[in-house]
């Protein structure tokens, strides 16, 4: 079998991602207004650290186990005035520390190029960069389904361009299939041509409903090998141990059924496609299929509770209300977020919601692995 390698040279964005030092008198001058605040409302407090992320600066402060959630939220609003941007405050129980989040001057661009090995049948997604500028992973295989919402120019197209940038970069066409469903017509064409797509993307209702069936059937065909496999002596469960019992030849590759707008999907094609894709985000992880869907926050009531809680892994951009927050993450706190990329993370294993600058992934990258991989793979 041909070696599959993608150079990491076609990640360049031509994006410059300096780690640029953070303005000392700005997080002092924060660091006072944070006291000051605080003083306001009976809390004597001092910052203990900070943590310079590629969107905002972390303030830990002590002293502050007196805040009620009125006085937190006082605070919040009147921090706000005087720094004249979003405050995000969250309680660290780990640390004991009380929390605030301040945006940076100028945000650092965060680039798709710190990509890890992986082996077996991980499927490792590049989140970006959190608020200590470390990079932040998650392994699809283990979080099985994913759902990432937020308004409108929040950074959901662009995340998803780094996700499936990311799926492809280690996964060759035999071991990864994808499945990208649209109903903007132009949402997907970047990557049409490329050897893991199953079919070009799916932007009709017809096509859609085809498509999701299809899968479906997919899964009970790989159940029934499953079967078949255990009733002839192997121990066959799920995908991996199935692979593991069979030659190259008739290894099944992994699927991932990417989804944008998934309300709007199910507006247009009806019940028939919610079954299906409640059928998918149940039963499918052990056959090796797995769901990522995006949504815009505004139509997050539109989505049932029972879809909803088959996402383990939850990823909230900017939304506009609390409310939209509270859906998606079971949380508030999205409401507070930058914009641009800036979002809020609930994978499997994770106690607290983490922060995260999306990748930049240009539309220029995309087009230079998809011919890449024309080139060599197809």
């Amino acid at each position: 079998m041909k070696e599959y390698r993608i150079p990491v040279e076609l990640l360049d964005c031509k994006v410059n991602e300096t780690e640029s030092k953070a303005d000392e008198d700005f997080i002092e001058g924060n660091k006072q207004n944070i006291i000051d605040e605080l003083s306001k409302i009976g809390i004597i407090a001092e910052i203990q650290s900070y943590f310079v992320g590629p969107t905002v600066i972390t303030y830990n402060v002590i002293n502050s186990n007196c805040l009620s959630s009125k006085k937190v939220e006082d605070f919040k609003s009147e921090l706000s005035l005087t720094t004249k941007t979003p405050v995000r405050c969250y309680f660290d129980k780990k640390s004991g520390f009380f929390c605030v989040e301040l945006p940076r001057k100028r945000r650092e661009v965060v680039a798709l190029k710190k990509l890890p090995e992986q082996d077996g049948n991980d499927l490792i997604i590049v989140l970006g960069k959190n608020t200590k500028n470390e990079y932040e992973t998650c392994n699809l295989s283990v979080a099985a389904n994913m759902l990432v919402v937020g308004a409108s120019g929040s950074g959901k197209s662009n995340f998803l361009y780094a996700v499936i940038t990311s799926l492809v970069f280690n996964r060759s066409p035999e071991n990864l299939k994808l499945l990208l469903i649209a109903t903007n017509e132009t949402e997907f064409t970047a990557f049409c041509g490329l050897p893991h797509l199953i079919a070009e993307p799916a932007v009709e209702a017809a096509n859609i409903q085809n498509v999701l069936d299809g899968i479906v059937d997919e899964t009970e065909k790989r159940y029934r090998l499953f079967r078949e496999a255990h009733d002839s002596g192997r121990n066959v469960v799920n995908v991996c141990e199935y692979n593991e019992s069979v030659d190259d030849g008739e290894k099944l590759p992994q699927i991932v059924v990417v989804i944008d707008e998934l309300s709007e999907v199910l507006r247009l094609c009806g019940e028939k496609s919610r079954n299906a894709i409640l059928r998918l985000t149940q039963k499918a992880r052990a056959a090796g299929i797995y769901v990522l869907a995006s949504n815009g926050s505004a139509t997050l009531a539109s989505l049932d509770r029972t879809l909803l809680n088959n996402f383990h892994a939850r990823i909230a951009f900017k939304v506009f209300k609390q409310t939209d927050s509270q859906i998606a993450l079971n949380d508030s706190g999205a409401q507070d977020l930058l914009g641009k990329g800036d979002f809020l993370c609930v994978i499997p294993g994770n106690v607290y919601a983490k922060r995260i600058q999306s990748p930049y992934t240009s539309l220029e990258v995309v087009k230079n692995v998809v011919e890449y991989e024309k080139e060599h793979f197809d």
